[in-house]
């Protein structure tokens, strides 16, 4: 069961006033940020990944990567984005996520399958039962954390760093040198190892500064019963540049209190969110947090980056269960 909460004519003007701007969908021609000749990432398998070519290229965004690179003399294609793939198949829905330089979520390849860019998928809209954090276990390929980030302060700003994994050919690296991303033994291979050359993924995207930001809480909304709460969604358009995320707050009672310390995100307190950067993507909520609670209410907040766009939020969509 689902409780649709709708408020489509105050969320619109509220944005409209904050961030005064037009809100439009988002431009269909992808254009690139790889800094060319640095568009090299390096698999055993597959050799050489073209970030840069084309025959396909990859943009990164304040929220996601955009785009495919390639590989191989008879090309194939690394999806990031269902949207922005080579065959625009968004059946199954994909991203790969970019948190402030940090990347997680799923691509997607025709010829090997999936490439899961961190080991803890518990917060990137991955659905059950693979939602799930297996760095330093035993469940994943290495045992250790892994991850892909993107350097965001000098030196080596916009630089990739660090690994992905498939399970078909293995690891992905994306810089050769791995003495600052927690790989054990810190090795750096540039010049010398398998390649004998520098390589790295570099891209002009840096971090962005948010150029406005605003939030709005929801009404209080009634279950009937006490119930777990699984996820939230969102329907509208993202726009360019921008982050859609989200906080809930649970109750017993219908007043509350809904202070600010209420509202929470995934780690269970009021400094964290659920980042639902797509459209239509449900995020899976903590049940933990707010479990057996009949009232809820949520804060979404958005945040406009540098040559951004504003969204426009229509639905707010929360999945409960008794």
């Amino acid at each position: 069961m689902k409780m649709n909460s709708k408020f489509f004519n105050r969320l619109v003007v509220y944005l409209f006033f904050v961030f005064g701007a037009v809100f439009i969908t988002n431009n269909v021609a992808l254009a690139t940020n790889i800094i060319s000749p640095n568009q090299w990432a390096w698999n055993d398998a597959l050799k050489w990944i073209d970030f840069n070519n084309a025959n396909g290229s990859v943009n990164v965004t304040n929220s996601k990567i955009e785009g495919y690179a390639i590989w191989g003399v008879t090309t194939s294609y690394i999806n990031f984005d269902c949207a922005t793939a080579h065959d625009g198949d968004c059946t199954t829905s994909y991203h790969v996520f970019n948190d402030s330089g940090v990347l997680s979520g799923w691509a997607w390849s025709d010829a090997i399958g999936w490439i899961s860019f961190t080991c803890d998928h518990t917060a990137d809209g991955t659905q059950a039962p693979y939602n799930v954090n297996t760095c330093n276990s035993g469940s994943n390929p290495s045992g250790v954390t892994y991850g892909v980030t993107i350097k965001t302060n000098d030196p080596n700003k916009g630089d990739f760093s660090g690994w992905a994994w498939n399970d078909a050919v293995g690891w992905i690296s994306f810089n050769c040198d791995h003495s600052t991303d927690g790989t054990p033994g810190n090795p750096n291979t540039c010049f010398n190892g398998v390649t004998g050359v520098t390589y790295k993924v570099n891209t002009s995207w840096s971090g962005g500064t948010i150029a406005a930001t605003g939030s709005i809480t929801s009404v209080t909304f009634n279950t009937g019963k006490s119930v777990n709460y699984n996820s939230i969604m969102w329907r509208g358009l993202l726009g360019n540049n921008a982050t859609v995320k989200f906080q809930l707050a649970t109750s017993d009672i219908a007043t509350g209190p809904w202070v600010d310390t209420d509202f929470k995100g995934p780690t269970g307190d009021s400094t964290s969110y659920y980042a639902a950067p797509f459209n239509d993507v449900p995020v899976s909520i903590v049940s933990a947090n707010h479990k057996n609670k009949q009232y809820y209410r949520y804060k979404l907040i958005i945040d406009r980056f540098e040559n951004g766009t504003s969204p426009t939020v229509r639905d707010v969509i929360v999945n409960w269960s008794p």
